[in-house]
């Protein structure tokens, strides 16, 4: 094993993914690659004529906050010393993990 895929988005499950990532990576001198994904309809809103609005402030809120979750999670995995790379999707999380041709941004992690 050379390769672990971590689903790191928010929720009550993260940590625990997180610290068996770290451990598998440290064990198997494993590359660790940690995907964010944030869903479309979390800065989307719509009325009832089907049209959709993204509002700029709500945008740059939900950036913020996946910047500072970034710095969250990264911060044990480089105490752990392992290699790493954080990848930010935006679509479904469940398509994004099934199709990973979304655009991506890939940011600076080891």
């Amino acid at each position: 094993m050379k390769s672990i895929l971590l689903c790191a988005n928010d929720d009550a499950a993260l940590e625990s993914r997180l610290q068996a990532a770290i451990q598998l990576a440290r064990t198997f001198e494993a590359h660790l690659t940690c995907i964010q994904m944030m869903p479309f309809d979390a800065s989307i809103a719509g009325d009832p004529f089907g049209v959709c609005y993204a509002f700029p402030t709500v945008v740059q809120n939900l950036d913020k906050d996946q910047v500072m979750h970034r710095a969250r999670v990264a911060s044990p995995i480089k105490q752990a010393s392992i290699t790493w790379t954080w990848l930010v999707y935006n679509g479904p999380p469940a398509w994004v993990l099934v199709h990973p041709c979304f655009t991506c941004a890939s940011v600076p992690s080891s």
